[in-house]
């Protein structure tokens, strides 16, 4: 509901279903989702801090964490960004190449050596992702990036190429370019 009302712009009311959520689950989800209306939608960013800031310690997981330096990031606050990156898992559900999220960050905060580094770890990570999971668009958008700031911009141009090509199957799957050669379409 919360993100429902969000997205049609009604803010006040997603903050008021999200302080509802947090009543009834007790997950981390309802702060950073409040800490996004108030980023997003009313462009406070000393309020979406203060909200992510009051989410209790004890539901502080790896998607409040995720969730948190994404949005630093999004804000500019770098530093921020990186502590709540920190904090991630390698191997999470919910962001599974943190070395390109933080090579992402040291890039904006100008740590260009950093940003090499944290690419260089990134690489094989992406790889298996895009073999995992080869008919989604988005594991070659992140290959390519990686590639990008490793400066390898043949190959970055070719899994670029490549998302556009599985961006288009996505977005027309009754198209013959949509069929996937055993005559399905859309993505399974």
């Amino acid at each position: 509901l919360g993100n429902a009302l969000t997205a049609s712009g009604r803010y006040e009311e997603a903050e008021t279903a999200y302080r509802q959520a947090f009543e009834i689950l007790g997950s981390s989800i309802p702060w950073t989702n409040r800490a996004r209306v108030y980023f997003h939608g009313k462009g406070d960013i000393g309020l979406a801090t203060r909200t992510l800031d009051e989410a209790p310690e004890e539901i502080r997981h790896e998607r409040y964490w995720t969730s948190r330096a994404l949005l630093l990031y999004m804000m500019g606050d770098q530093s921020g960004a990186l502590s709540a990156a920190a904090r991630m898992q390698q191997r999470s559900a919910f962001f599974r190449i943190r070395p390109f999220f933080t090579a992402k960050m040291r890039e904006a905060s100008g740590d260009a050596e950093g940003a090499r580094r944290d690419y260089l770890e990134a690489l094989p990570l992406a790889e298996q992702q895009r073999d995992e999971f080869a008919g989604l668009a988005t594991p070659y958008a992140i290959l390519a990036l990686v590639y990008a700031g490793l400066d390898r911009k043949a190959e970055a141009l070719e899994a670029a190429r490549k998302e556009v090509e599985l961006g288009r199957f996505i977005a027309d799957p009754n198209s013959a370019a949509g069929r996937d050669g055993r005559g399905r379409t859309g993505v399974g």
